[in-house]
């Protein structure tokens, strides 16, 4: 038969043949080898890139924290390329590092970098910006210890200090306060039920109010002239609820530009818990309408008479009418006299430390007692509380700030640190 062929079981060979037949095989299997079996011939080229889109998750970072960078690389066609290796890099390691592989960056200081992808020699790139870290929630207010200068609340000397960098003074008064929780949620501030509504709110001002450089400081409120005080309140000294024979105050204080002193009570040491009213060891204040911490022990002043005042007799007097608008430093050394013997002392440190605030140097001694007489032969009495007032007759007019508390059973004190 024509076109075919067969092959024989023995030996192997063709025992029929046709040699168009042969031929024809030859061209099919011929064919076959190269569309069938390899498919078409193609010739492969290399994918270009085009362009390359950075985004960064998200943009805008912390010190610490990290954003994941993507890369979106495309043909000119606008394809997306997805073969493409991509180099990741920034331009300033010293605020963003990024990791060369993955384009994972994280925040090293606080600035703004450049990172960039590159892929095929093309390039594409995104701001990273890094803010500072992460501020931590406000310390919650203690009792006795509410300050960020060095041993509040670690130097066993330190009985009580506050600096108002919570931005409250006392948010409550006395008896609200007590009513409703205790003196812990006002720092164991006893406020005065008078001043109602408080004002400012906390009795606290901030925005770079506080002195030395701080943010924040309480505020004695607006005085109008009349007859009275506005914010005021008293403290517990801590830990030590049997009070202390001898103490020093430091504190800081700044009236108003053009402020005028009334005859005004202004720091009052007493052997009685903070709330309990009156007056029963003493104070300094402005009883001659100027405020140069003229001071008037009850033994002494008022149950005897004795003495008058225990004015400034100590270099050169100064008076907070004198340095308006400007932050005084004060300090006080106050040691309880033996009952029936003058041997008590009274000290006062005063200095002028200008808007800021800051002082440099050594304070100013304007007051120096030693045979002072704070309590009576019969009494036995310790310090307790300290009361900041600011009840005048006649009133006073303007405002007072007050900052940077502390308390101590060994002095000076000096300035703040």
């Amino acid at each position: 038969m024509d076109g075919t062929f067969e092959l024989a079981a023995s030996r192997g060979r063709l025992t029929r043949r046709s040699l168009p037949a042969l031929a024809l095989v030859a061209v099919v299997l011929s064919a076959c080898s190269h569309s069938a079996i390899d498919g078409p011939s193609v010739q492969r080229l290399p994918l270009d890139v085009a362009s390359i889109f950075v985004a960064l998750n998200p943009t805008s970072i912390n010190v610490g924290a990290a954003s994941s960078g993507t890369a979106t690389v495309r043909d000119a066609n606008n394809n997306v390329i997805t073969s493409s290796a991509v180099a990741w890099s920034s331009s300033d390691t010293t605020i963003a590092a990024v990791n060369a592989y993955t384009g994972l960056v994280t925040g090293i200081a606080a600035g703004s970098a450049s990172i960039t992808a590159t892929s095929g020699g093309k390039y594409g790139a995104a701001t990273i910006t890094i803010g500072g870290p992460a501020q931590p929630p406000p310390p919650a207010p203690k009792m006795y210890f509410n300050s960020s200068e060095p041993g509040c609340g670690t130097d066993s000397s330190i009985v009580w200090c506050d600096d108002f960098e919570t931005g409250s003074w006392y948010s409550k008064d006395c008896d609200t306060a007590n009513a409703s929780g205790g003196l812990a949620q006002t720092k164991g501030w006893c406020g005065t039920i008078f001043a109602n509504p408080i004002s400012p709110t906390g009795a606290a001002v901030c925005g770079g109010a506080g002195a030395a450089g701080t943010n924040c400081a309480a505020s004695g409120g607006m005085h109008n002239g009349g007859q009275g005080g506005v914010n005021m309140a008293d403290h517990n000294l801590g830990p030590n609820a049997n009070g202390y024979n001898e103490i020093w105050l430091r504190y800081y204080i700044k009236p108003s530009a053009g402020y005028q002193y009334g005859a005004q009570k202004m720091i009052t040491f007493n052997a009685t818990p903070a709330g309990s009213g009156g007056i029963s060891i003493g104070g300094a204040g402005s009883p001659f309408s100027n405020g140069a911490y003229d001071t008037c022990p009850v033994y002494d002043c008022n149950t005897t008479g004795a003495v008058y005042y225990y004015r400034q007799n100590q270099g050169t007097k100064l008076t907070l009418s004198q340095i308006t608008g400007h932050w005084a430093y004060v300090e006080m050394h106050v040691k309880l006299n033996t009952p029936g013997q003058a041997n008590g002392i009274w000290e006062l440190w005063l200095d002028d430390c200008g808007t800021d605030g800051r002082c440099t140097g050594t304070p100013t001694l304007r007051s120096h007692y030693t045979t002072v007489q704070w309590q009576g032969p019969t009494d036995n009495k310790q310090i307790k509380s300290i009361w900041f007032e600011n009840w005048a007759n006649p009133g006073s007019v303007g405002t007072e700030l007050y900052d940077q508390i502390m308390v101590k059973t060994s002095g000076p004190i000096g300035f703040v640190q």
